[in-house]
């Protein structure tokens, strides 16, 4: 079997390589994932035992959200097998112990290389309805910093609609311009004290693979300044200052195909 390598594309690349981007690359498992933020600390860098990536939580994803390519799978299983079968560890989380009873190539990716593990990833290529309009309910008691915009979500499959209705993943839909996007985020700071939202767009589910509907950014964008509005304003989680329909998907679902980017 051929070693499945890691995805490589131009933009996972550069959200990978990103700090401020809230995804996750995990070369041990090679695992991509979306962060998870504990809503009781807020913060996303925790205080860490072991190597780095263990405290990071995240939501796996299986399907690359720029370029709609499966990714290659995780490989936790394996390694799970390995550390306490092979290795003999008792328990992941037994202090420093627990890592210093295996090598260092078990620490990396250098040992699923070495195994010459091929791809795991089963669950893509999976198809989902995307007519449902199922609207996306955020959790409004958590602290600003955390909060969703409220919308009809054109795009429906399961693994989506949890992440958009769960405050802690830093997941966004944004109706007003028909967006989906993981959150930026300044790694120094509590979550919850980001007001700013800003997201960097994706164009595939990070979980079912379908293609999600174009954004209407531009669209927007000129909808505002024919108004002499400003766009470029801050989103808590709603951009600032603007009309409520320019807000809202009310201004595309009203003008149907009179918009430039067709409707899904």
């Amino acid at each position: 079997m051929t070693v499945a390598e890691p995805h490589s594309c131009r933009d996972m690349d550069a959200a990978v390589s990103d700090e401020g981007v809230a995804l996750v690359y995990r070369p041990r498992y090679r695992e991509y994932g979306i962060r998870i933020c504990e809503s009781a600390l807020g913060m996303v860098r925790q205080c860490r035992v072991g190597p780095v990536d263990e405290a990071i939580r995240m939501m796996e994803i299986l399907d690359c959200p720029w370029c709609g390519d499966a990714l290659p799978g995780s490989v936790r299983d394996q390694w799970r097998d390995l550390i306490f079968n092979k290795y003999e560890v008792k328990s992941l989380w037994s202090e420093t112990e627990t890592f210093d009873q295996v090598p260092a190539k078990m620490l990396d990716e250098t040992w699923w290389r070495e195994v010459e593990i091929g791809f795991t990833n089963t669950d893509s290529n999976l198809t989902f309805d995307q007519v449902s309009d199922e609207i996306v309910n955020s959790c409004r008691s958590t602290p600003k910093g955390l909060e969703k915009p409220l919308g009809r979500s054109p795009h429906h499959c399961e693994a989506m609609m949890a992440s958009l209705e769960d405050c802690r993943e830093l997941t966004q839909y944004r109706p007003w311009t028909r967006e989906y996007g993981i959150r930026i985020i300044d790694m120094n700071r509590s979550v919850h004290l980001q007001y700013n939202h800003r997201i960097k767009p994706i164009r595939y589910c990070p979980w079912c693979g379908d293609a999600l509907p174009q954004s209407l950014r531009l669209e927007w964008e000129a909808r505002v300044r024919d108004l002499g509005l400003d766009p470029d304003v801050p989103c808590t989680p709603y951009p600032e200052g603007l009309p409520d329909d320019l807000i809202s998907d009310t201004w595309w679902r009203e003008a149907g195909n009179k918009i430039a980017a067709p409707l899904p």
